[in-house]
């Protein structure tokens, strides 16, 4: 789990240092997450804790089976037993769990492989724990409590078919059905913020944390429409179920454990599957989202029961996340690739050609449903707007009646009038009921910035931060969020977000000086938290002018993850930048590739990011494609004449390089026949040698290297 766990195992003082750090680039430009995880976890194990969905369960898998034939063999092999439901084995004193593989796990924005041999395909909102102090096996409650160190959104994606067909007949639990992926959110909260012992915290007390499954935009719920929760009954608590996994076992930092699906949040419990190219977007209060696309079945894909297990070739293994993640960046430059450049594409992902073509060709179709669907929904929605006035059309199930509306404004009128009186317990009941008659309506941003107010008012300050949020993401022009939600992260100390917030409030509203006044008095404070945004960053440079390069590759990572998507897009493009010149000079050029590609997304006009990745096909011995990017770099600085002579050199091994030679991802390259490649002019921009693009680009200088208007450093 590398950096975070040993995070979150800090001291608080150390740990609210940290997310003051992590708040520092945040008042800005947000990126996508750049399909990067939080941290790898060690292992995982995932447990089935809610009782509704374990018992919902059971009448869908009875569903699956039945269309499957595995009805008799189900009923026979007592179905309530093996799934571990309130009947049969105690869940209390035994709670049921699998061991997942935390090789497969994907990140917020990858695409999520169709398993070989699935038919029915579900997802599963979870909330996990990683663990961040060792357990031992006989672990007391205080133990494991101080052993939970964040929690973090997972979808765990499940072979619903497959699953049905192992239940019954292979005997040894989850094989293949739980295998292909499960995906990671960006955002690992400190447990402090959400659980306490004893089950207490906003995770379970009350309805616990809201969560939201959307499938391609429509929410998917259970058959009551009602939003689930995480305060849902369980059959143990969460220390309960660590001290369970950790008896005879012991548990060690790093290790990932799900707490189960929250009940009305994957298909099973509600009939419905996913299809391929579909987009799953998971959300839950205080953990931030999670989205994916899935992706197609293979070209090989077969159902369960027609897989030959006998004699023969073994199949080609399945394609890895890094390669889809390289596919998946390479798609987005090149749509439709040519022959030389899917030979390449295939050798470097050790696939056919065939393979990488088709791959190419289901993501098109994807693309190409998905802007079908838009079109209807646009359809849809110009046809509604055509039979009256209404500005923003809803579903029909959402439409609210003259009445609905009437008492959704008299609840606000009343609310008002509790909080000018200084009732803050009764204006916030009755904000919280008119939020509830209408969550997304046209008055619903200034319901939730009343009940910021409130909350501010009771200085509670975290819950008046979320007000602001869900205010501002309602209506991202409403000023008066910003000015509250900047409020609430000074009074949290989070000054770089704080400027931010006021900030933008003054430039929605010219005429609010009270927020521009408040953003000049916090700015020296915001700016000493950008210095020190930078600190892992400059470890990491240290390290690589050491010499030590797999020490240079954990600070830098360290940088990213704990900035997470909230760093600017400059500052994004120059921290993967370093990380692939840290991978190239330790001999992984693979990797190498896909940081580089994505400083080239971040920074697309960045000649640096253009050498980087030249450099990086070329220890692949990708040569046609390292020319390439090493023109693009030489068209945005024509006058670098060390990138020029990499270019040079990168064609005169082309021409003695072999056809169709296999990509060596460790060694340095072999000088070319002729000698050692003759000393270049290299001219200094922003602290780097650009001739020579192993070297990480840290500095803050003028010129084309690393210049930038939010230098990290």
């Amino acid at each position: 789990a590398g950096s975070v766990d040993a995070l979150l195992a800090c001291s608080p003082a150390v740990l609210e240092a940290a997310t003051e750090l992590a708040a520092a680039a945040s008042a800005s430009c947000v990126v996508e997450s750049g399909f990067v995880l939080p941290f790898q976890p060690r292992s995982f194990r995932d447990a089935g804790s809610y009782v509704q969905h374990m018992s919902q369960a059971v009448r869908g898998f009875v569903a699956v089976a039945g269309k499957e034939g595995h009805l008799l063999q189900m009923a026979l092999s007592q179905i309530g037993k093996s799934l571990r439901l309130p009947f049969g084995v105690n869940p209390a004193a035994r709670p049921g769990y699998y061991h997942g593989n935390p090789c497969t796990f994907i990140a917020d924005g990858d695409e999520a492989p169709w398993p070989s041999t699935c038919g029915w395909l579900d997802y599963e909102l979870e909330v996990a724990v990683l663990i961040t102090r060792p357990v031992s096996r006989e672990a007391t409650a205080a133990e494991v409590a101080a052993a939970l160190g964040g929690f973090v959104l997972i979808n765990d994606f499940s072979a619903r078919d497959v699953q049905a067909d192992e239940l019954v007949s292979v005997g040894f639990g989850f094989v293949k059905c739980k295998a292909a992926a499960t995906a990671m959110g960006l955002d690992v909260v400190s447990s402090d913020e959400l659980w306490a012992p004893g089950d207490r915290g906003s995770l379970f007390e009350g309805r616990g944390l809201r969560v939201e499954v959307k499938v391609n935009g429509e929410a998917w719920r259970g058959a009551g429409g009602e939003q689930s929760s995480t305060g849902m009954a369980r059959a143990c608590s969460l220390e309960a179920l660590v001290r369970y996994m950790a008896l005879d076992e012991g548990l060690q930092p790093g290790e990932l454990i799900g707490m189960g699906t929250v009940p009305n949040c994957c298909g099973l419990e509600i009939g419905r599957w996913l299809q391929p190219g579909d987009e799953v977007a998971l959300s839950a209060e205080g953990l931030g989202t999670l989205t994916n696309t899935v992706g197609h079945p293979p070209a090989t894909a077969q159902n369960f029961k027609e897989v030959d297990c006998g004699g023969g070739a073994p199949p080609r293994p399945e394609l890895t996340a890094v390669g889809r993640r390289l596919l998946r960046q390479y798609y987005e430059l090149c749509k439709r690739p040519d022959e030389g450049q899917l030979a390449v594409l295939a050798r470097v992902t050790d696939r056919e050609a065939s393979d990488v073509a088709n791959w190419f060709a289901a993501c098109e179709r994807a693309e190409s449903d998905k802007e079908r669907a838009r079109q209807r929904a646009e359809q849809a929605k110009a046809a509604g707007g055509a039979a009256g006035p209404s500005a923003a059309p809803r579903p029909p199930q959402q439409q609210l009646s003259p009445q609905q509306e009437k008492a959704i404004d008299a609840l606000r009128a009343r609310g008002n009038a509790a909080y000018q009186a200084g009732n803050l317990a009764e204006a916030r009941k009755l904000y919280s009921q008119a939020i509830s008659l209408d969550p997304s309506g046209a008055s619903a941003h200034l319901l939730h910035s009343n009940l910021s107010a409130v909350y501010a008012s009771l200085k509670e300050w975290n819950l008046s931060l979320l007000h602001a949020s869900k205010c501002v993401d309602l209506d991202p022009h409403f000023a008066k969020g910003w000015s509250r939600m900047g409020a609430a992260h000074e009074q949290l100390e989070q000054f770089v977000k704080s400027v931010g917030a006021y900030r933008l409030c003054h430039l929605l509203d010219p005429d609010n000086m009270n927020a521009a006044r408040a953003a000049e008095r916090l700015e020296p404070s915001a700016g000493a938290l950008c210095s020190a945004g930078a600190a892992a960053a400059v470890s990491g440079a240290e390290a690589f002018d050491e010499g030590e390069h797999k020490a240079a590759v954990a600070f830098i990572t360290a940088a990213i993850t704990t900035l997470g998507g909230h760093f600017f897009t400059d500052t994004a493009a120059q921290l993967f930048c370093n990380r692939a010149a840290a991978h190239a000079s330790d001999n992984n050029f693979s990797l190498a590739l896909l940081d580089a590609a994505q400083a080239v997304l971040q920074r697309p006009r960045w000649p640096q990011a253009h050498a980087l990745k030249g450099r990086a096909l070329r220890g692949l011995r990708q040569y046609d494609l390292a020319a390439a990017s090493y023109r693009a770099a030489l068209a945005l600085d024509p006058s670098d004449d060390g990138v020029s002579d990499l270019l040079c050199v990168c064609l005169r091994e082309a021409g003695e390089a072999p056809a169709r030679g296999a990509p060596q991802v460790g060694g340095e390259l072999p000088l070319p026949p002729g000698g050692a490649i003759r000393s270049s002019k290299r001219t200094q921009r922003g602290g780097v040698e650009v001739g020579d693009s192993k070297r990480p680009c840290f500095g803050g200088g003028t010129g084309g290297g690393c210049s930038s208007p939010h230098p990290p450093t």
